[in-house]
């Protein structure tokens, strides 16, 4: 490979342009989506090098630094002292994006200095992360992860309700994309929106069998409570959903979304069961299909229950998705609303300006106005980082128990609230339109 073509790659990471990561290699692509891309992937690379760090060889070297172990014996620390480094990691990619956030209030088109370095700048941006990662890793075990774990919670929850708005602007794009082609196209689409939507009810009514079965047996009532009372919200919602009277007022509201919304509410309150703290009432998913013991063998158990792994699944496809869309569904601009949800593919390709360049192709589209409020952009990443630090860590309370790192009241609480405030804010979006009468939901 030409030394001369590797110094020119390296030297497109400190240019302005965000598709300047790949340079040539990068198609032609909005500026504003590029970026969104940009920081999608540097918090995924930060999500795998967390994972990195729970390696059972990697923790056996990080239970030598002092500062990590100095509060537990050398046999536990080998244990726990991946989900130390998480915590560290994700501390700094919470203080970068905070950081981000603060710089950014206030901009309002790429026109303003500011906004090179939020489009750009990638290897001092990189640097910076690295580097507050490093220092984070000689803060004293103890205290931090006591306090900390508390921003965790709070930032999860908040990131939890994020994945929610992201999750019904997905289901109502999903529903007009399907009912325009139905009406365009026949009732094949109409089957197919059909098919959806029972399959999606239709597993949450086995997802709630299957916890009344394995979660409700003897002393644990608290778990029958979460059960019916969300089981019971849902068929509210449901029911809503296609009210005449709603459907006047917002004819986009439809069962699709319902299922969509119910499944996700189902899906966070199996979590909310798996973590609670009961014996006997939180069995997971491979105690249940005997792939695991009933109980631990002996020690301390640092893995990854399934639960958290489908969560930060689900987060890295709405990372993407929200990379790939407008960003008016959190903190756009009423520019970017015309424009609708998803990007058009003849919104991604060669554009007048694109011809005059060689190689890279990225346009600018926020001179007369930014696609998005950068400054909650990064908050809503600052929030997800959080978020990825609980699931990595188990939701791990680092004053509790640390023989039964899979559970937490506080993280049961957390998540099954969510579910409550992800229910709420789903019936406001179907009965806004017909409290708020004067305003364009359009």
């Amino acid at each position: 490979m030409c030394v001369g073509g590797i110094l020119s790659s390296l030297g497109c990471c400190f240019t302005s342009a965000a598709c300047s990561l790949c340079c040539s290699a990068c198609p032609s692509c909005r500026n504003s989506t590029a970026t969104r891309i940009g920081y999608g992937l540097l918090i995924i690379a930060a999500t795998i090098v967390s994972l990195v760090c729970m390696a059972p060889e990697l923790k056996t070297q990080l239970a030598k630094i002092d500062s990590l172990c100095q509060e537990v014996n050398q046999t536990s620390c080998v244990d726990l002292v991946g989900y130390f480094a998480v915590y560290r990691i994700m501390f700094a990619m919470t203080i970068f994006f905070t950081l981000m956030a603060a710089m950014m209030i206030g901009v309002k088109t790429s026109k303003d200095k500011r906004a090179a370095i939020q489009n750009g700048f990638w290897a001092p941006k990189i640097l910076l992360v690295i580097g507050v990662a490093i220092a984070a890793f000689f803060i004293p075990q103890g205290t931090f992860e006591d306090v900390w774990m508390y921003f965790g919670l709070a930032g999860g929850f908040c990131f939890i309700v994020i994945q929610l708005i992201l999750l019904i602007d997905f289901a109502y794009c999903w529903n007009e994309a399907w009912v325009t082609r139905m009406e365009d196209q026949g009732r094949t689409w109409f089957y197919l929106l059909l098919g959806a939507t029972f399959s999606l009810f239709t597993f949450c009514a086995v997802v709630v069998v299957l916890m009344y079965v394995f979660y409700g047996g003897d002393g644990c009532g608290l778990n029958k409570f979460f059960v019916s009372f969300n089981l019971i919200l849902c068929v509210i919602v449901s029911v809503v959903s296609v009210l005449p009277k709603i459907q006047e007022e917002n004819p986009s509201s439809g069962l699709l979304q319902a299922a969509v919304v119910s499944t996700y509410v189902m899906f966070l309150t199996w979590c909310a069961l798996t973590t609670g703290t009961k014996e006997g009432c939180n069995p997971s998913l491979g105690q249940i299909v005997h792939l695991t013991d009933d109980k631990p063998t002996s020690g301390v158990s640092a893995h990854i229950d399934l639960a958290n792994i489908l969560s930060l699944g689900l987060w890295v496809l709405l990372v993407m998705y929200s990379s790939v869309t407008n960003a008016s569904k959190i903190g756009g601009t009423p520019s970017d609303q015309e424009g609708g949800g998803f990007l058009r593919m003849d919104e991604v390709g060669d554009s007048d300006a694109d011809a005059e360049r060689q190689g890279q192709k990225v346009h600018d589209d926020e001179e007369e106005g930014v696609a998005y409020n950068y400054s909650l952009f990064h908050l809503v990443l600052a929030c997800a980082a959080l978020y990825i630090m609980m699931c990595l860590t188990n939701w791990l309370d680092p004053s509790g128990d640390l023989a039964n790192l899979q559970h937490s009241n506080a993280a049961m609480w957390v998540k099954v609230t969510s579910s409550w405030a992800c229910l709420v804010l789903y019936a406001w979006t179907m009965v806004a339109p017909l409290v708020l009468s004067g305003r364009d939901f359009s």
